[in-house]
């Protein structure tokens, strides 16, 4: 069986993950798979686990506080069995916050996936709070907040040097300044992938 190939895109809130990764996906012809834009579909849906759902992310909305991360593995691995398990190279952004979390995967799809590199996009924290705010006036999303956006800071200070060590002692690791223009990030952007894909 032909393993899906993965690229997790990985960063704190407002450092452009979801911008660099829809031109990437456009370019390239990969599927960008927004763990955050996922579920916020998922819970508008009128069923029991979207009700389920609606829990966990009005938690997270008003604490900061993560959902289950075998309930978002369950999600994640629904969705690219939908768009084609075996065929597709996936951009996965968004999912890994936590070691906790790129352990649990490890255990639950390490072996049946593989994960050919690791973009962290990082900033200073006044520019992706300038971003956040700035979306969440345009996109009125609950977790694009003041008070929520400083509890999803904490988290990201407190875990996300944990979770860039880890990939970078596995020799995974690619990170790019992401405060320049979208297009001066993008040309970054472009390379680290085509040099982790061997597309030159």
């Amino acid at each position: 069986m032909i393993k899906p190939i993965v690229v997790f895109v990985i960063g704190g809130p407002g450092t452009g993950k979801g911008t660099q990764c829809k031109l990437l996906a456009k370019d390239f012809g990969m599927i960008h798979l927004s763990i955050g834009d996922i579920l916020r579909e998922q819970r508008k849906k009128d069923t029991n686990e979207a009700k389920v759902l609606d829990k966990y992310m009005t938690e997270y909305e008003k604490t900061g506080r993560l959902m289950p991360t075998k309930y978002i593995l369950k999600v994640i691995k629904t969705a690219m069995q939908e768009m084609g398990w075996e065929k597709n190279i996936y951009l996965l952004d968004g999912f890994i916050k936590t070691l906790e979390m790129a352990k649990e995967w490890d255990d639950e799809l390490g072996d049946s996936v593989e994960v050919k590199r690791v973009i962290y996009f990082t900033c200073p924290l006044n520019v992706m709070e300038e971003r956040l705010l700035s979306r969440g006036k345009k996109e009125n999303r609950g977790d694009d907040n003041p008070e929520t956006i400083k509890k999803r800071f904490k988290l990201f200070n407190d875990q996300m040097e944990k979770v860039v060590d880890y990939y970078r002692n596995r020799s995974l690791l690619t990170t790019i300044h992401s405060d320049d223009s979208i297009q001066e990030v993008y040309v970054e952007s472009k390379c680290a992938l085509k040099l982790a894909m061997g597309w030159y």
